[in-house]
């Protein structure tokens, strides 16, 4: 899915905006903890380096992206959600990280992404509390720009596109790089570190009950 995701958006650069969407009730569930929790700890490392390389993408793109956010956003699915420039959702569906509850620290490219969407001061509660956030607050901490109903959600979503994409895109793309230079220098600074603390906590026997609790939850 990372890599579909890298070459899809390297393709969409061709057009003056893009709209990220979903199936179903999900809009994304983020990573497979079933397939991380049995990684190899030889591709596990290549991995997350991809991941880095898709957050730094999102981060700098050139063209504006829009987000119909058509349900639940979780985990990494939340991240990619927030590295949207505008967000519409509907007024159902939870958005959220719970990294903290797992016992895996989310990597400096996805702390960015949340900074850059809700602020220290949201990205703080985002992060460190874990939670899982709904209705209109998904909208006062800045997850979400507005909310739309479910039938008139992809056509406001692509309404939206084309109105961003008529401004001077070379001029959009030089402000989005000024904009979020010092998050990209951060994810290059920390990421082999980011990348060896992941690995490690996977390791260890806590974050494998952690894991183990949360798949019995999903079922």
């Amino acid at each position: 899915l990372v890599e579909d995701l890298i070459a899809a958006l390297k393709e969409a650069e061709s057009s003056r905006s893009v709209v990220i969407t979903g199936f179903g009730k999900v809009f994304s569930a983020g990573i497979d903890v079933r397939l991380v929790q049995h990684a190899s700890l030889e591709n596990l490392p290549i991995f997350l380096e991809r991941f880095d390389h898709l957050l730094k993408q999102l981060l700098s793109y050139p063209r504006p992206l829009i987000a119909a956010c058509n349900g639940h956003a979780i985990g990494a699915g939340a991240v990619l959600l927030l590295a949207c420039d505008h967000r519409i959702g509907l007024s159902n569906g939870g958005i959220g990280v719970n990294g903290i509850h797992i016992g895996l620290c989310f990597p400096t490219g996805a702390v960015e992404i949340i900074r850059a969407a809700a602020g220290i001061g949201g990205a703080s509660e985002i992060l460190l509390q874990g939670r899982r956030y709904l209705g209109d607050e998904r909208v006062h901490l800045g997850l979400l720009h507005e909310l739309e109903a479910s039938e008139a959600l992809l056509s406001r979503a692509l309404s939206r596109a084309e109105e961003c994409g008529q401004v001077d895109l070379e001029v959009y793309a030089a402000l989005k790089v000024r904009l979020r230079s010092d998050a990209l220098e951060r994810i290059d600074q920390f990421g082999f570190a980011d990348r060896e603390q992941f690995v490690k906590k996977l390791q260890s026997k806590e974050t494998h009950e952690r894991l183990a609790e949360a798949l019995k939850k999903l079922g």
